[in-house]
């Protein structure tokens, strides 16, 4: 914080820089991840959230209902989706475990955890592919038809493509 005092025997103001002020937090808005429709959780705690009996106006209900499926949303996101590429770097560095003991001797044992290491990481690179397409979406919708650089590029790159 910057503080300016009072010019006393001058026309100068001395400013004082305070750096002992801790900066407030902005949170993220809330946002509904495209990928989450591909996991049963995410229908069981929509179902839930909106099975809640909650006293009031229609509006009050709604509002109550709807911040509390996304209080929820946020808490499972973050137990299980918000270190994605970790999560997919764990299973390729398995997979590599895996897939070097399985070049001494085949292992019936091995094989089966390898198709499942596969599968779940097929699947993390497709919730990954969804996440990134999500936010395509959102820069074309934010900047896509305002007549700027960005929606030119995008129209020649379109235009030789096809």
């Amino acid at each position: 914080m910057v503080l300016a005092e009072v010019a006393v025997g001058s026309d100068h103001n001395p400013l004082l820089l305070n750096t002992d002020l801790s900066l407030n937090k902005v949170k993220k808005p809330f946002k509904f991840e495209s990928f989450w429709t591909t996991e049963e959780n995410c229908k069981q705690i929509v179902t839930s959230s909106w099975a809640q009996s909650v006293n009031g106006s229609d509006m009050f209900r709604l509002c109550k209902k709807l911040r509390g499926c996304k209080d929820k949303l946020k808490e499972w996101h973050k137990n299980n989706f918000e270190d994605l590429r970790l999560q997919i770097a764990a299973f390729k560095d398995r997979l590599a475990e895996i897939q070097k003991k399985t070049e001494v001797g085949f292992n019936s044992e091995l094989y089966i955890e390898e198709k499942v290491v596969v599968t779940k990481l097929a699947d993390l690179w497709q919730k990954d592919s969804m996440f990134w397409h999500q936010r395509s979406r959102v820069n074309w919708l934010r900047m896509g038809d305002e007549n700027t650089r960005f929606f030119h590029l995008t129209t020649i790159q379109r235009r030789q493509r096809n």
